[in-house]
């Protein structure tokens, strides 16, 4: 069952804020306390193993099948320090926490009663909501002095009921993962990203990964020679891999860069985007090139008129979405207030998808302005009638953004737009 301060947790994490990514601390980032010692995942905030009864730092308590919590802060702890730990040399992928997880044990080459898997459990920060399409996305990194590489890392999603096991450190076969990588993971230096996506119950409020297949029905593949794990009790028989940046998002999720903002001539480090999560599958362009990451909101500062682009990448599905950051005078500034917004209905462009030509209607005296999907602008025209026809021939096909801005008010709205 789950614990009274794991529920808690629950409910101050789903009042405090409000996020596109439903999992909690979905990089391991926030913690209680700083690591020292084996098996303390649970100072992770939002984070377990399936043992949920165990609070560190109970070393009396038999550990196994709990994972490791690996942050920068604990540098000078061999097991799972950052960068570099009895196993491993690496760094987050994002931020500054990680998890390490032992995602298999040869059985076979000693006695089956030994300990053979590690589950990390996360918390949502809402119940799923059933018939709902979910992309699940987490990225695991195989550890050098690891013995064997594997298949079949996944992710479980349930109501909690699986944390009711009364061997949490066995192999969770009678549960059949959602999401599952069904080929090997052997990279060392790059993360992996294991994504895929599912229909919800209904029911689902966390989120376990960890290698749910016995022996006779993954595969693995012994890496481990005589280097410098070759005396570790842990490399000859263990599988561990790094954990990092899981996430749960509605499939349909659009990309949100925000309203427009005006700041005062000289410029000023404004909050662009949607909320402060930390980690969400996306990127930031501006001119052109990518200036951020992994996050639905950053933080600019603008020296001139930016328009910044959003790209959203959710289980193969793109959308974008733009902001501009204006620099004005005080008095516009001022004004902004009095400004009626554009009403998204009154504008239409079709036909979209389109091929040579693009119809505006209703957007006389407003700037159009397309970027393609890197945040080129690529075209520029003012619209000066009700009805307007535009050539885009020159276009090559690809998926763009056009935004309409009105010459005055510095007020846009934006328009997905198709060229075949």
């Amino acid at each position: 069952m789950k614990s009274i301060l794991a529920i808690l947790l629950s409910f101050i994490w789903t009042g405090s804020m409000a996020q596109m990514n439903l999992v909690m601390n979905p990089s391991l980032e926030q913690y209680s306390v700083c690591p020292i010692h084996d098996d303390e995942i649970r100072y992770a905030y939002g984070w377990e193993s399936l043992d949920t009864t165990w609070m560190p730092p109970d070393f009396s308590h038999d550990l196994n099948g709990v994972p490791e919590y690996c942050n920068v802060c604990s540098s000078g702890y061999s097991w799972c320090s950052v960068p570099s730990a009895l196993l491993y040399h690496h760094y987050p992928r994002t931020g500054n926490g990680m998890a390490e997880v032992q995602m298999f044990y040869n059985e076979y080459i000693d006695s089956p009663n030994w300990y053979e898997r590690d589950y990390l459990q996360g918390h949502l920060s809402t119940t799923l909501t059933a018939g709902e399409s979910y992309c699940v996305t987490f990225y695991v990194v195989y550890e050098s002095g690891s013995k064997y590489t594997i298949n079949h890392i996944g992710a479980y999603l349930d109501d909690g009921t699986i944390d009711t096991t009364g061997t949490p450190e066995r192999i969770q076969r009678q549960y059949a993962p959602q999401i599952i990588e069904n080929e090997i993971i052997s990279d060392t230096l790059n993360w992996t990203k294991v994504q895929s996506s599912f229909i919800a119950t209904g029911i689902e409020r966390f989120i376990t990964i960890g290698n749910f297949t016995d022996t006779a029905h993954m595969s693995f593949v012994p890496t481990w020679d005589t280097g410098i794990y070759g005396t570790s009790a842990f490399g000859p028989m263990y599988s561990w891999y790094l954990v990092d940046d899981i996430s749960v998002i509605k499939s349909d999720a659009a990309a949100n860069a925000g309203p427009d903002k005006i700041i005062a001539a000289g410029g000023d480090t404004v909050l662009i985007g949607d909320t402060l999560d930390s980690y969400v599958p996306a990127y930031w362009y501006a001119n052109g090139l990518i200036i951020d990451s992994n996050k639905s909101g950053i933080y600019v500062h603008p020296d001139t008129t930016t328009t910044y682009v959003l790209a959203l990448e959710l289980c193969g599905r793109e959308s974008y979405d733009t902001v501009v950051v204006w620099l004005a005078s005080d008095t516009t500034h001022d004004s902004i207030s009095y400004v009626r917004p554009l009403n998204d209905q009154d504008i239409q462009v079709y036909p979209n998808p389109a091929s040579n030509t693009i119809t505006i209607t209703h957007a006389a005296g407003t700037i159009v302005i397309m970027f393609d999907a890197v945040g080129q602008e690529v075209f520029y025209t003012l619209i000066h009638s009700n009805k307007e026809i535009e050539n885009i021939q020159s276009l090559a096909p690809g998926v763009y953004v056009l935004q309409l801005v009105d010459q005055v008010t510095g007020y846009k709205i934006a328009k997905r737009i198709v060229k075949e």
